[in-house]
């Protein structure tokens, strides 16, 4: 069996002409909804920021020279507040009304703040000695004109929007989201909401790979339930190849007598990259490349086979189909995994690698892996805060010690 990071390996090199594609594909979008997409080009700044010197603070503009040799009397002079054009020159021994945000008059290089000034009509008393520049936001301090302020392949989120915002520029190129179809397998599937007739089981991991798929920051396409028939699930393949970058199917991927994807792999010919994985759980985890040993390598329709158990192919979801999205992307992983102490200890594992369910406690602090691990209980993982990740033939590992987890829950 290949290791996961082997096999990881092999699906980013198989799909080398997937991702050329799709990070070719733009979309131009509103900034205010440009949350969770990835920019397409580099960002420069248009021009400075701030524009001019800015009071950082409600109070006084002053010569910081008039300070010296406290405390020192200045005449008042007039106002500047955000929003007005540039105020005119102060002269020596004059002061200016001046609020947060508004231009610094012409002369003006330091900012008495209103607590300490002491105010009789049009005389204002400076108790202290002003540096310059004290309380005042320089011209083109926070960035230049020409400054590469956003690299492409970021992942944009409340801080980027800010920033685009602050560029006065309405609309940004993004990369167009990745077109993820879904189906699941299996003549004993019913969907969801229909009453279920003896032996049926409801289709709960076909909406769940669905809102997984949307989560993380592709279109998700819907291509419902197929029958354990290599003809049926052929003829669903072949239409969504005009519409699909990838297709991840549910269930049909070990090696029973109805496994249908195993046997499509076979009877059309599919290029197998790999279909036995050492990881818990998730072994018979496949990815093929539909058309690909009858025609070019780089026309394949990726299909990704995950186990049809919902927990299985959830847990999957994150460990295989995420790092091809961030492939189609253009992103770095997007996983990230923190060491926490564990509140009470774990056996030792066995020969694959174990993604294990578990929960945070001590506010967050610590974590624990639930006793039960079966991949059918759907309300445990719902239930659960992270996976910790145990190496293959990890030792006992004893409370306390630490282990590695990723939080699930919400992301792009």
């Amino acid at each position: 069996m290949l290791s996961l990071q082997d096999a990881l390996a092999q699906a980013h090199e198989a799909l080398r002409p997937l991702y050329a594609r799709t990070r070719k594909r733009t979309d131009t979008v509103a900034v205010a909804d440009g949350y969770g997409r990835v920019l397409a080009t580099a960002v420069r700044a248009p021009h400075d920021n701030p524009r001019y010197d800015v009071s950082a603070m409600d109070g006084y503009a002053v010569r910081s020279q008039d300070t010296h040799h406290p405390p020192t009397t200045l005449t008042l002079v007039g106002e500047s507040k955000a929003g007005d054009t540039a105020a005119r020159a102060i002269k020596k021994e004059q002061a200016m009304r001046i609020y947060t945000g508004a231009i610094m008059p012409k002369g003006a290089d330091a900012v008495l703040i209103q607590e300490n000034a002491e105010c009789k009509g049009d005389a204002v008393m400076c108790p202290v000695a002003l540096a310059p520049e004290t309380f005042v936001r320089q011209k083109a301090s926070d960035y230049r004109k020409g400054q590469r302020l956003l690299a492409d392949s970021v992942v944009l989120d409340d801080r980027h929007i800010g920033l685009l915002a602050s560029l006065n520029q309405s609309r940004l190129k993004v990369v167009a989201k990745p077109r993820i179809g879904v189906l699941s397998t299996g003549d004993e599937l019913t969907p969801v909401g229909v009453p279920l007739a003896s032996g049926r089981i409801v289709a709960s991991t076909l909406p769940a790979l669905l809102a997984f798929v949307e989560q993380q920051g592709g279109v998700a396409h819907d291509l419902g339930l197929v029958k354990d028939d290599t003809r049926a699930l052929n003829a669903t393949l072949q239409k969504a190849k005009a519409h699909c970058d990838c297709v991840v199917t549910t269930g049909g991927v070990s090696v029973g007598a109805y496994d249908v994807v195993a046997r499509w792999i076979q009877d059309y010919q599919a290029r197998l990259i790999f279909n036995r994985v050492a990881v818990k759980p998730g072994k018979p985890t496949t990815l093929a490349l539909m058309g690909a040993l009858t025609g070019a390598l780089k026309d394949g329709l990726p299909i990704l086979g995950l186990p049809g158990n919902a927990v299985s192919a959830l847990v999957c979801a994150r460990l295989f189909l995420r790092p091809l999205m961030d492939g189609c992307l253009g992103v770095p992983s997007r996983d990230v995994w923190q060491s926490l102490p564990l509140a009470e200890s774990l056996a030792a594992n066995g020969q694959r690698e174990h993604y294990m369910r578990g929960k945070l406690v001590q506010q967050g602090r610590a974590v624990r892996a639930w006793a039960e691990q079966d991949s059918a209980l759907l309300a445990t993982l719902a239930s659960s805060h992270v996976l910790i990740r145990r190496a293959a033939h990890a030792p006992v590992a004893k409370k306390g010690s630490h282990v590695d987890v990723m939080r699930l829950g919400c992301s792009i």
